[in-house]
């Protein structure tokens, strides 16, 4: 880990969107954030990464970072781990990468590309799962059951495998 560092020893500075962590007189751009246990413990232990991948520092707890440093961290990692709620499905089309999805979110119009049906994740249905692989970015539906009609049939059409289909979307 070499000059590994806590938030007691630096600091975050934001410039034009780049985070970068400040040590001393030494200042490195942050290539990525890691949330060592996202699920668990999602404010606590965020590993910042030099774009080589060699980790700069470890924060113990973002609460720690002063007001500014938390605020572009706190926007970064929504903007990586951000889920985004699909509420209902306008259109899915046959591209030569697969399929492109337009949906409606929570937090407003989006699109994803899907390139199998093993994007789409019904394991724990009626709650699905859908990885945009252009974005790597994963999209989460609460309830299939309870969207429309029109939503409910393209996911049975064009998401579903002909395996699956006795625990389908009706």
């Amino acid at each position: 880990m070499g000059d590994l560092a806590t938030n007691r020893m630096g600091r975050i500075e934001s410039t034009d969107g780049t985070l970068w962590w400040v040590k001393n007189t030494r200042r490195d751009e942050i290539g990525n954030l890691v949330r060592c246990f996202p699920d668990t413990s999602p404010d606590t232990w965020l590993s910042l990464r030099h774009s080589d991948g060699h980790e700069l520092a470890l924060i113990r707890n973002l609460d720690d970072l002063d007001s500014d440093s938390l605020a572009a961290v706190r926007l970064m990692l929504h903007e990586k781990y951000h889920s985004p709620t699909i509420v209902r499905i306008l259109s899915i089309n046959l591209v030569e990468t697969g399929k492109h999805i337009r949906v409606e979110t929570q937090d407003g119009p989006g699109a994803l590309d899907i390139t199998s049906e093993a994007d789409a994740d019904f394991s724990n249905y009626p709650a699905i799962t859908i990885t945009d692989q252009s974005r790597q970015r994963k999209y989460k539906i609460e309830d299939a059951a309870d969207m429309d009609r029109g939503s409910r049939d393209l996911i049975r059409r064009h998401l579903r495998t002909r395996g699956r289909r006795g625990r389908g979307v009706r």
